[in-house]
């Protein structure tokens, strides 16, 4: 049943990642792929996600970002992965890497405040 509250997290150390599900994390990177408009076209590759998933909660640092959206129950309802890097114009650039909610969220408000966790931070 969705919930109204929800906790926005952002991992920034070992010990916030500790506290993630890596299993929820696989899932909802797969689903997101798969929601994708590649995800016809592309297939989730599994070794890849592994990376990810161990640069974001293995290597947490100054230039990645994992935002990561709970609902009251603790449940993994949403994510934003981004990445911060030096730029030869600018000092430096923030892009998302992968950004999703689960369906039954899209309409509570996480996702915006996801982008909003996600512009301060870069």
């Amino acid at each position: 049943m969705k919930q109204e509250t929800t906790v926005l997290k952002q991992i920034k150390t070992k010990e916030d990642a500790a506290t993630v599900s890596r299993d929820a994390a696989y899932k909802m990177m797969e689903d997101a792929i798969k929601e994708s408009p590649w995800g016809s076209k592309a297939e989730v590759n599994g070794p890849q996600l592994d990376l990810l998933i161990k640069l974001y909660l293995d290597h947490p640092s100054d230039d990645t970002g994992l935002f990561m959206a709970f609902d009251d129950f603790g449940l993994l309802i949403g994510l934003l992965a981004c990445v911060k890097s030096d730029h030869l114009v600018v000092t430096s650039v923030a892009s998302e890497l992968m950004w999703y909610v689960s369906p039954e969220y899209r309409t509570s408000g996480v996702g915006i405040e996801m982008i909003k966790a996600f512009e301060k931070w870069a």
